[in-house]
């Protein structure tokens, strides 16, 4: 029987592209610098490219079972231009008041369970101040958002390699499908081309002191000590609804622009074009 963390189980059931800025509402967590002073910084959901081969993901949890992980309802929408956007709904945390943004977008929240992951993959782009010069990055700290469909495979994949800690994983994610539609015309399908991957192989098992010595670099990169940066992410904090008051600010914020209304990941979308520059695929990454 799940026993979930967060939002608990079963999931709600669901109801019936923007640009490549930085989302305007995601989830953050607060580090303090050498100088004492708390920086935000943004810890996107992994999202991987239709067509993806072997990503490098190292993956921290120390549970097997995804029955065991944290789960969370979440609405992601596009807004002003910005995509995957993210806001908590609170329902996770049993709030009896109806939500803002279930409200103004129509829909019941997505349910999730979470995975806490480093992004291993080396992002190479060219350094605009600088000719000649790139600037490379690696080793960002991820949540790995897994639905009810995937729940199951997920977790027999994290049997295989003995848990979710100190798991290296070649990731890879499937083209979307085709599939007719009820006027004869076709549609785009995501079914299994889920934005996390669809094949987890699992390549190395870390140990402890491996894992420390591989992200010592990207702890100091980021501003935390290794042995914090090396282990999973608070969800307790990290995935804290906002009060009402912020939550009904959002919502007038959505209601203001169209484009939030509409999926984030169209049925009807075409597939991802495959040259991105420079400039917009670094945006993306919002380090």
């Amino acid at each position: 029987m799940a026993n979930h963390r967060g939002a608990g189980a079963p999931p709600p059931k669901r109801g019936g592209g923007g640009g490549n800025t930085k989302a305007l509402y995601h989830l953050g967590e607060t580090v303090t610098g050498s100088d004492g002073k708390p920086t935000i910084k943004m810890i996107k959901a992994l999202k991987l490219r239709p067509g993806v081969k072997n990503h490098e993901i190292l993956t921290l949890d120390d549970f097997t079972d995804l029955d065991d992980a944290y789960s969370i309802n979440i609405h992601m929408f596009n807004l002003r231009g910005t995509k995957d956007n993210i806001v908590v709904c609170p329902k996770t945390a049993m709030d009896p008041r109806p939500c803002p943004i279930c409200e103004v977008l129509n829909k019941e929240p997505s349910w999730y369970v979470c995975v806490s992951a480093i992004d291993r993959h080396v992002y190479e782009f060219a350094d605009k101040k600088s000719a000649g010069q790139k600037k490379v990055y690696q080793d960002l700290r991820r949540v790995v958002l897994i639905t009810n469909t995937w729940k199951q495979r997920m977790t027999i994949n994290a049997e295989h390699a003995k848990g979710w800690r100190g798991s290296y994983w070649h990731v890879s994610r499937s083209e979307p499908t085709q599939e007719p539609t009820q006027n004869g015309g076709t549609r785009t399908s995501y079914k299994d081309s889920p934005r996390v991957g669809d094949v987890w192989f699992m390549e190395e098992k870390y140990d402890e002191e491996k894992i420390k010595n591989e992200l010592e670099k990207g702890a100091a990169t980021y501003g935390l000590p290794v042995e914090k940066f090396a282990q999973p992410l608070n969800y307790e904090v990290l995935l804290k609804p906002k009060d009402h008051a912020q939550l009904v600010a959002i919502a007038n914020d959505i209601r203001s622009d169209e484009s939030a209304l509409k999926d984030p990941e169209p049925a009807a979308a075409a597939a991802p074009a495959a040259a991105v520059s420079d400039k917009l695929a670094e945006a993306e990454l919002n380090y």
